[in-house]
């Protein structure tokens, strides 16, 4: 990748309307938009590049954890760019990265496609509270997924780890 920093593949698949972008070591950096993998216009990604994406992004306690695991999820935020969810990993001896473009405005309901009905219901628009239902938690603890639900009818997953 030479000289072009992550910033500027993220800035340029944005532009694109990417929710994705992967990057791998062999070819060039890739986007998804809407479904569909497309090649971005840069050079294939060597070891060094690729590992430098991971640097460039982590702080030195993520960095250590990943090599201690090989794998890290975590956010990243670019300001005017977009915040992004990431899974680095160690793929055949080389690190990879997948990031996810993380919309920062709520949608309305009915662009996510939530009929009248649902939206039109007094608790919808004024719920008495939030009610949160523990769906799966590890033995020890350590990771937990949730539903919390929302406008009473329509359900968020939210995943967070302690």
């Amino acid at each position: 990748m030479g000289v072009i920093s992550v910033e500027e593949v993220l800035a340029k698949a944005k532009e694109a309307g990417a929710s994705d972008v992967h990057i791998t070591v062999g070819v060039p950096p890739k986007m998804r938009v809407n479904g569909d993998l497309i090649t971005m216009d840069y050079e294939r990604m060597l070891p060094p590049d690729t590992h430098r994406v991971v640097e460039d992004i982590m702080s030195d306690f993520q960095l250590q954890r990943f090599e201690e695991r090989g794998e890290y999820d975590m956010s990243f935020s670019i300001p005017n760019i977009g915040r992004y969810r990431v899974n680095a990993y160690k793929q055949r001896g080389s690190v990879a990265v997948a990031l996810r473009l993380v919309g920062t405005e709520i949608p309305a309901p009915e662009s996510l496609g939530v009929p009248p009905s649902v939206v039109d219901r007094p608790e919808a628009v004024n719920p008495p509270h939030w009610r949160r239902s523990l769906i799966r938690s590890t033995i020890r603890g350590m990771h937990i997924s949730s539903h919390w639900k929302i406008r009473s009818s329509i359900c968020i997953p939210i995943s967070f780890r302690w």
